[in-house]
Parts: C-alpha cells; structure tokens; sequence
C-alpha cells in the first residue's frame, strides 16, 4: 500500500505499474502518462475523477459552500471545492469546533485554481482537492498545527503539508489525497 489513503486495487495497480516505468521495471513502456498527472495524488485523483481541465468536469465534481453559514469562526464565507473533500472538511470541522481547536485557523489563502508546478504537474487545486490554510499565530509561514488540530484532519483522510518536512513551502496546504510517503518521512 503506497499510503493510508484507501485506494481501490485497481488504482493501486496502476500506480505501481507507473512508479515501475518510472525506475526502468519489465513494464517500462506499458503505461505514458501525461505529465500533468505525474504525481502520485495526480495520478489518484486523475483515475478517479478524470482530467479537471475536461468540459462539464466542474459541474459533475465541484461544489459551493457557504462554509460560515455552519462555521462562523471560518475565515472565509465561501469555498468552491470537489464534493468529496467538502465532505471531509465539513466532518473534520465539526471535530475542530467541538475541541476548540477552531482558533487556531487564521487565514485561507487559495482552494481551487488550475495551476500547474515547474514540472508541468497539476496541483491538487485544479480538483479542488487543496486548500491552502495559514494558523492563527500571527500568520506567520512557519507557524506550525497543534497535534491535536492535524490529528483531527488526519482522521477524516486529509494530508496536511506539515507533515512532509521536505515540503517546506507546502506546510500550510491541505488535501484529500495523501501522496506517496517518501522513504526520508
């Protein structure tokens, strides 16, 4: 199993076949993917849900949610996100309040947005499976998540960047689709 994400077999299948091309394995020219889905949770979130990028792909996966009308603590009124990560935010959330561990959220930064990194792979933001949230303490990029506060969204599937240390400038991002641990974790 590549994480703690449940992955169907199917999915996990060709994500080793594709991890196989990748380092030379017998399958090496079985699978060419777009680079664009490249990453492991690209790759994840491409066999579920398709290409983001596709016409009418929005209208079948995305949503609007009016965050505050639940969670008036929230910094920002309005989310547009996939269905499935509203979901877990919403179950994640109720659990932060009723803990008190609300006030440590201070700022939301960005959720859905169709961007790409250097390496031409689409951020988890493009299916609105991200969301870029800053803590509390002085808005400060190196504040870190109570244990508490990331065991919470752990427990509802959500990967929070703080816990890739080797991602440094991705501390404060959260998504549905925990990437492949790297062997230095």
């Amino acid at each position: 199993m590549l994480s703690k994400l449940p992955i169907s077999i199917g999915e996990e299948y060709l994500i080793l076949r594709y991890r196989l091309n990748e380092i030379g394995g017998d399958m090496r020219n079985d699978i060419q993917l777009p680079p664009s889905f490249s990453g492991t949770a690209q790759l994840i979130l491409y066999l579920r849900y398709g290409d983001p990028r596709k016409s009418g792909w929005a209208q079948r996966w995305m949503t609007d949610w009016a965050v505050q009308k639940q969670f008036d603590w929230f910094p920002s009124a309005q989310l547009y996100l996939h269905q499935q990560f509203k979901i877990a935010l919403e179950k994640a959330f109720k659990k932060i309040e009723l803990l008190g561990l609300q006030y440590e959220i201070g700022q939301v930064v960005k959720c859905h947005q169709i961007t790409s990194d250097s390496n031409n792979v689409l951020s988890v933001h493009a299916w609105g499976a991200g969301i870029d949230i800053l803590p509390r303490s002085s808005f400060n990029p190196t504040a870190q998540w109570s244990d508490a506060f990331i065991q919470v969204i752990e427990e509802y599937q959500i990967w929070c960047g703080q816990m890739a240390p080797h991602h440094t400038n991705k501390a404060h991002q959260f998504c549905m689709v925990l990437p492949e641990r790297h062997p230095s974790y």
